[in-house]
């Protein structure tokens, strides 16, 4: 499996600690099936010379003299193998020896043991290397006069310690190789291998992949089947706040683009305005100068109406003078000229048409600016509606993501 070789992999430590608690363990048998053994060995070693130097004193109770101790012991040594030395010595004045399988020993002073068995009535024992040397003392009428000394060797012994120590030490590094072979097998398939997975797919989940397709621990009713199942329920819960998340940020991005969208509008639609207010500007002034022309051109036409009024009345009063005689002609002359256009009167009133129909172009540019000014200005009211509508949408997006993130 992809990600198997680790620098120390599970099975490395934990095989690690299972063989070094198996070796402490093995160990410390080891050392009280010794400790056991040997102070069963020697136990039964001190029963044995007790057994022999209760033989000798019943042989002296029976009133045996002392120069036939000697065969006894040689008799007890062929019986035993085990002992190795075999003394008897008597307290004449002073503790020296009076049997003895070393004949050259006969006849010499007691050991520092014969003598303290004797002075204070007890059994003394002593270990040396593999030899074990049992002292005590011998009573005739309830008193210490002999002393028998009884040295066994153990070497027969240690090596049955040591045989069973061999075998309990080989049967143990077997048991523990066929733990570390268990170990093996059933932590790697049921331990090392699904923590393993659990990391792939916890890689996975790094990667971006979050609906694992291996679902084998999850039925597992142990530690592993429950990290199994969070791992599971965990990498559901980050697919669906994922979903939501991308969700939520596709509709920000949405909402952003029709904020950025209005609020160009409504950049664009401030810039129309202040141009049409320019353009109400220079109509209000040009209305202004052709109201200051029209004026003008009225006095024009009421000036040239008063000329020809007066000319009329200086016409008929001239005509129709008492003091002159009728003349035809005059008359006729009077009514052609009467009759006759004001050539001067026509160009006035045609340049005050002129003037009337300037103003009213000038008063429908600035009603269409006004049409305007209300078209756009009622475009922005909706824009910055929508505006104000997107920017509570994007705050109930926030506090959704809000709490998602306290959930999660």
């Amino acid at each position: 499996m992809k990600g198997w070789a680790l620098p120390v992999s599970l099975y490395a430590k934990l095989a690690s600690i299972v063989g070094l608690l198996s070796i402490i363990i093995l160990s410390l048998t080891l050392w009280t099936v010794f400790q056991t053994t040997q102070s069963l060995m020697l136990y039964q070693a001190k029963q044995k010379a007790s057994s022999v130097i209760k033989t000798i004193d019943s042989a002296l109770e029976s009133g045996i003299p002392d120069y036939e101790f000697e065969s006894i012991l040689l008799s007890l040594q062929a019986k035993d193998r085990d002992i190795i030395d075999f003394n008897i010595y008597k307290l004449t004045g002073y503790l020296y020896d009076i049997a003895s399988t070393n004949r050259r020993l006969i006849g010499s002073q007691a050991t520092a043991e014969g003598l303290l068995a004797v002075r204070q009535n007890k059994t003394i024992s002593r270990l040396l290397q593999n030899t074990l040397t049992v002292t005590s003392p011998l009573h005739v009428n309830g008193e210490p006069v002999y002393a028998a000394s009884v040295a066994y060797s153990l070497s027969r012994d240690f090596r049955q310690i040591r045989a069973i120590l061999t075998t309990i030490l080989i049967y143990g590094l077997a048991g523990i190789l066929v733990g570390l072979l268990i170990i093996l097998i059933f932590v790697r398939r049921y331990i090392s291998l699904p923590v393993l997975s659990m990391a792939e797919f916890a890689g996975d989940v790094a990667r971006g992949k979050l609906l694992p397709n291996d679902k084998r621990y999850v039925a597992r009713r142990d530690e592993v089947g429950l990290l199994a199942g969070n791992f599971a329920k965990m990498a559901k819960q980050l697919y669906q706040l994922l979903s939501h998340l991308r969700y939520t940020s596709d509709k920000m991005s949405s909402s952003f683009s029709r904020l950025i969208f209005h609020g160009d509008q409504t950049v664009r639609g401030v810039l129309h305005l202040a141009d049409i207010f320019a353009r109400m500007k220079q109509s209000v002034k040009s209305s202004d100068h052709m109201s200051f022309m029209a004026m003008e051109t009225s006095h024009h036409v009421i000036a040239a109406l008063q000329l020809a009024h007066e000319h009329y009345q200086q016409q008929h009063q001239e005509v129709w003078r008492e003091d002159k005689p009728y003349d035809p002609t005059k008359y006729y002359a009077f009514f052609t000229k009467l009759t006759m256009p004001d050539h001067r009167l026509d160009e006035v009133i045609e340049r005050l048409e002129r003037e009337v129909a300037r103003i009213d172009d000038r008063f429908a540019e600035q009603h269409d600016a006004l049409m305007s000014i209300s078209s756009t200005v009622k475009g922005q009211r909706d824009g910055l509606r929508e505006v104000v509508e997107l920017a509570q949408q994007l705050s109930l997006l926030a506090q959704g993501m809000q709490s998602s993130d306290e959930v999660t």
